[in-house]
């Protein structure tokens, strides 16, 4: 299933995505210390401050980024895990490996097993674990913390000690702040790295099932980048057993289905989808959900059906453009092609200005992506002193 968009288009749209604009242009390395860029960072200069600390090189960020002891409260913590993301998001550093070992032999499964010996959440079963986390095998990449940057690297840890001490005190706020944390990270890190994705993310992907593997929204997480088909249909089905509303992973679902040849099961969720999104307001999956139905009834040759979805998608905000894109194509197909082409000029107008939402159709690979905005807004806000 594709909707064909000019290169034009995707650039613009990666534009409006925090961390892929592009490497910022080099300036003269910052002198302010650590601490007063995290002072700014946790009062209104938050912006600010993530572009100076963006712009450090790795040493200096080893060598200097740190809290002193009488400051290392919980809230600081997760301030600073959330301040390393965000710098590591706008350089483009985040996730990106330093290093890799490719395993040659059954003994030579480095780390790997470390991470299957984690305790796993409440209600987990064996057979489940095997499903999200992938078989170990002689030719995989396996990535430990230390391959990877300092970011993420740093991030990682810092939250998993967070969550630790967050089930002691029973702090559902920094739960809550850790939860989300994983979602920005994996959903960002999984397309981006020059390794195969399960070997890039594999770090972050299981501890965010370590830690939140009876979560729905983490389960999406691991539906989505999961190891083949087989172990994403069982995953993302589970996840609607959890929560039929989370209409996120229905979209996903019947795409997949689609993918797989269910057409048949397909159709049904993806209509259920765009019901679901449309009664919760959620714009970006009904929108989606609209694209994908109308290539549904488009691809079984019902054009009227399927010009219908694409309408009512691109009304849902004019400014995204595989809607436009979509019914073009689809008019062109049939022979209006002036119609088609007059669409296709309405998408190439219609770029969404800087910091609005990015054109969900360009980052259906990346499970709850589109919340990335929001979710570091609500971060930030949680984590003032």
């Amino acid at each position: 299933m594709r909707v064909v968009v000019c290169s034009v288009m995707t650039a613009t749209l990666l534009a409006a995505i925090p961390g892929l604009s592009g490497p910022p242009e080099p300036v003269p390395q910052a002198s302010r210390s650590f601490r007063a860029i995290f002072e700014q960072y946790r009062s209104a200069g938050a912006d600010d401050a993530v572009e100076e600390f963006s712009r450090w090189d790795a040493e200096r960020v080893e060598r200097e980024a740190t809290l002193p002891p009488d400051a290392r409260d919980l809230k600081s913590l997760a301030a600073l895990a959330l301040l390393y993301t965000e710098a590591g998001l706008k350089n483009e550093r985040f996730g990106l490996p330093v290093r890799a070992v490719t395993l040659a032999a059954p003994h030579e499964l480095r780390r790997l097993e470390e991470w299957r010996k984690l305790p796993w959440p409440p209600g987990g079963v064996e057979e489940q674990k095997e499903l999200l986390l992938g078989p170990p095998n002689t030719t995989r990449l396996v990535m430990s913390l230390e391959d990877f940057d300092v970011y993420s690297r740093t991030a990682l840890a810092l939250i998993r000690e967070i969550v630790r001490e967050s089930r002691l005190q029973e702090n559902t706020a920094l739960l809550e702040f850790c939860r989300s944390w994983y979602i920005v990270a994996v959903s960002y890190v999984y397309p981006f790295t020059s390794l195969s994705s399960s070997a890039a993310h594999m770090p972050l992907r299981r501890s965010a099932l370590v830690d939140f593997g009876d979560h729905p929204e983490i389960l999406l997480l691991a539906g989505s980048y999961g190891f083949g088909r087989t172990a994403a249909e069982a995953t993302l089905r589970h996840v609607l057993a959890l929560d039929p509303l989370l209409v996120e992973a229905r979209v996903q679902l019947g795409r997949l289905l689609y993918r797989t040849g269910h057409q048949d099961e397909a159709g049904r969720e993806l209509e259920r989808a765009v019901r679901d999104a449309h009664a919760a307001e959620n714009v970006a999956m009904e929108y989606l959900g609209r694209l994908l139905l109308g290539r549904f009834h488009e691809d079984a040759g019902r054009m009227e059906e399927a010009a219908a979805c694409y309408e009512a998608a691109a009304a849902l905000n004019p400014s995204w453009q595989a809607a436009h894109v979509a019914l073009g194509r689809l008019r062109v197909a049939v022979g209006e092609t002036d119609e088609g082409w007059a669409l296709g000029r309405v998408a190439l107008d219609s770029a969404p200005l800087p910091g609005a939402d990015p054109e969900p159709w360009y980052i259906i690979h990346r499970a709850q992506s589109w919340q990335t905005r929001r979710r570091i807004e609500s971060m930030r806000a949680a984590v003032r002193p």
